[in-house]
């Protein structure tokens, strides 16, 4: 069923691990081997885990259900943008908010693992490793944050979209079009237009004119480009200045502390024929037996200090011997209309992080510089090594090369950080960082700055975005949200087709 769309078949998602029965969807290598498979069903998740570390089966018990309760926290997250501000540090100090709050939001993953008596540390890496979902390390992850990750992919696993990302557009845009709407492709937006105190529009790159709203204008860019880009200072100033979490964010850098490389590759040879697997694999350092990897490997892509390049950039030795953090993926063993469209080739994304100032001074698009083709290349032969250690027959298949990085973010998205603002706990309770811009009417946001990082975040951000436009005493409200439970109930009683069948 397709939820965006409404329309049988338009839009298809298939399970990983499907293809060899596995159902496995992501794989933890660590420790110098693979610790773990990730497979769906609360059951199977639990009893996989508690096999390989018996001696801890109470503390791995109280942990996952903390995780079941840490959804408290989101609640106390989405319900902020329906509590006046003056009103947020009284509700915030509420006892069983409090509680709430310390517990699952102010409350960092590796706090949570301890409380919860998991000692283990690679029982503590197989429950962080899907931190790179949304960029916090254990020791700076709020709780609930991480937790959703587990609860989200616990139940019944990953999936994909068939025919890839462009499959939401897909579905998507007959049904704006149906409703009347119009859909724009490369059409940057200049400004957000203001006037009298309310947003009337919003200004087209290039001189093409302003177009109108009918009601008002919803920003997904992220809170960064819209305060910093589409508004002017003088508007900025005149409502009270930005949101303190991007404040905070820009006080650290550039924007949020997310700032990615990808690795993106082809391969000469379908993804049946190269066994390439659905699953995706998250691949850190060896590291000291009896430590955990995770924060040490992630902090090896960084240099000892603010400003400073990690060696594996200015040392050739150091790079010979460097291996990368990265998260390795493969859209096309992933999608089986890809063999249809492209016979006989696969692809592989990899993804870790850098920093923006790692690459020097950067020219424009085209002309970047010496330094910066200099680092990029150097990102493109650790990648590669990270991919030929974990698939080495796939070594003299390469046909493609590309490489993203920050500066590739900052053309295309308007920012260095992948993920927009750091999802950490003070960025969560900013009283300030409302969807409703606050002293600018008919301006709101959505995406990820004002939910959380992620696919289905989304569809939530989307839901709240719209609850603020409407008001939540609209009857078009009430009756979107039947139509989405009535969908949703059918689909939970009647259609097995994402139930796992491991049991």
């Amino acid at each position: 069923m397709d939820f965006a769309a409404g329309r049988y078949g338009a839009f298809r998602m298939e399970r990983q691990g499907q293809d060899d029965g596995s159902e496995v969807y992501n794989e933890l290598h660590a420790h110098g081997r693979c610790v773990h498979r990730y497979r769906p069903g609360p059951e199977t998740f639990q009893e996989d885990i508690t096999q390989k570390f018996p001696q801890e089966e109470q503390a791995i018990r109280r942990f996952l259900a903390s995780v079941q309760l840490a959804s408290l926290g989101s609640v106390i997250v989405l319900a902020k943008q329906f509590i006046p501000k003056a009103l947020w540090g009284t509700i915030l100090a509420l006892p069983g908010i409090k509680h709430i709050v310390r517990s699952y939001i102010r409350r960092t993953l590796a706090e949570a693992l301890t409380d919860c008596g998991v000692k283990d540390p690679v029982l503590r890496d197989i429950f962080s490793a899907e931190f790179g979902d949304h960029g916090m390390v254990p020791e700076k992850a709020p709780f609930f944050l991480h937790a959703g990750i587990l609860a989200h992919y616990m139940p019944e696993g990953g999936f994909s979209p068939v025919r890839g990302s462009d499959s939401f557009a897909l579905a998507l845009v007959p049904t704006v079009l149906d409703a009347g709407g119009a859909v724009f492709v490369r059409a940057p937006v200049a400004k957000v237009v203001e006037e009298n105190g309310r947003v009337v529009g919003v200004e087209m790159a290039g001189g093409k004119g302003v177009v109108r709203a009918k009601r008002s204008v919803i920003s997904a860019a992220g809170v960064e480009v819209t305060y910093r880009r589409l508004l002017d200072e003088v508007t900025v100033a005149k409502i009270g200045g930005p949101p303190q979490s991007l404040l905070a964010a820009e006080q650290k850098g550039h924007g949020g502390s997310s700032h990615h490389m990808y690795g993106f590759f082809g391969f000469d040879g379908s993804a049946k024929d190269l066994n390439l697997p659905t699953y995706n694999i998250w691949s850190m350092l060896p590291t000291v037996a009896g430590t955990s990897s995770l924060s040490a490997s992630w902090q090896s892509l960084f240099g000892t200090s603010p400003g400073t390049k990690p060696t594996f950039l200015t040392d050739d030795a150091a790079a010979a011997e460097a291996q990368l953090p990265c998260f390795i993926s493969f859209p096309s063993a992933k999608d089986s209309a890809f063999e249809a469209r492209c016979p006989g080739k696969s692809t592989a994304v990899l993804i870790t992080e850098s920093r923006a100032e790692y690459f020097g001074d950067v020219g424009p698009t085209g002309k970047r510089g010496e330094e910066y083709n200099r680092v990029k290349k150097r990102y493109e032969e650790l990648l590669l090594k990270a991919m030929y250690r974990h698939f080495p027959h796939l070594e003299g298949k390469l046909a493609y090369s590309d490489i993203g990085t920050p500066h590739s973010n900052e053309h295309y998205l308007g920012r260095f950080a992948s993920y927009g603002l750091d999802q950490d706990a003070d960025r969560f309770l900013d009283p300030t960082l409302r969807v409703a811009v606050p002293g600018l009417e008919g301006l709101y946001l959505t995406g990820q700055d004002i939910a959380l990082a992620g696919v289905f975040p989304q569809f939530i951000a989307a839901w709240v975005t719209f609850a603020k436009v409407v008001g939540v005493t609209s009857l078009d409200f009430w009756l979107l949200f039947a139509d989405f439970a009535a969908t949703f109930g059918w689909r939970s009683a009647f259609d097995s087709t994402y139930a796992p069948t491991n049991k």
